[in-house]
């Protein structure tokens, strides 16, 4: 009998890990539930980076909340750069607004453990966010949580986001000077 999800997320809270039965229990969840979330939240909970292979299949999900945990788990909490272009492709074309946010987001945890080509194509989207008057204050959170990342910025330092707050107030020039400069950024866009 496959244990629920709430059992195996009470042994990882009671000991700190999973047995090897319900990391199996996991796995069934995770190919079988219909609404999967929580077991993908837990096999990230628990650092089986081995599943992400089954987590990854949610990143074609038809539900956009799936899609959405999903990039968030295998990028910005598994940084398994493997998905990077997978994240990368649901940043620019999801139908959804908020799959889109949390792949730009989480896109800086991994921008310096993939190839060259595709940290120039990530860098150059990230900085075409911020910097082009075509995209909402939100995708502008989002990218600028990227470079803030992707620029190694202790958390005590980053911007203090407040509801309706102007996002172009909270960027620090210098962030965003340095971020160009690292990652060779030559043109900017519209603001």
């Amino acid at each position: 009998m496959v244990k629920n999800i709430n059992t195996i997320k009470d042994e990882l809270i009671e000991k700190g890990r999973l047995s090897p039965q319900s990391i199996q229990d996991l796995k069934w969840h995770l190919q079988n539930d219909l609404r999967p979330h929580m077991a993908i939240i837990l096999a990230t909970d628990a650092h089986l980076k081995e599943l992400g292979p089954l987590i990854a299949t949610k990143l074609d999900d038809e539900d956009d909340f799936i899609r959405e945990v999903a990039v968030g788990c295998l990028i910005g909490r598994l940084f398994l750069t493997e998905y990077a272009p997978k994240a990368l492709e649901l940043a620019k074309e999801d139908p959804y607004e908020n799959v889109r946010g949390l792949a730009i987001s989480n896109l800086g945890a991994v921008i310096d453990a993939v190839d060259k080509e595709l940290k120039k194509e990530i860098s150059s989207y990230i900085y075409e966010i911020i910097s082009n008057s075509l995209y909402n204050d939100f995708l502008k959170e989002c990218a600028y949580h990227s470079i803030v990342v992707a620029m190694e910025v202790p958390v005590d330092k980053w911007p203090k986001v407040k509801k309706d707050g102007d996002i172009h107030k909270l960027m620090d020039k210098e962030i965003l000077e340095a971020f160009k400069k690292k990652y060779s950024i030559e043109k900017q866009s519209n603001k």
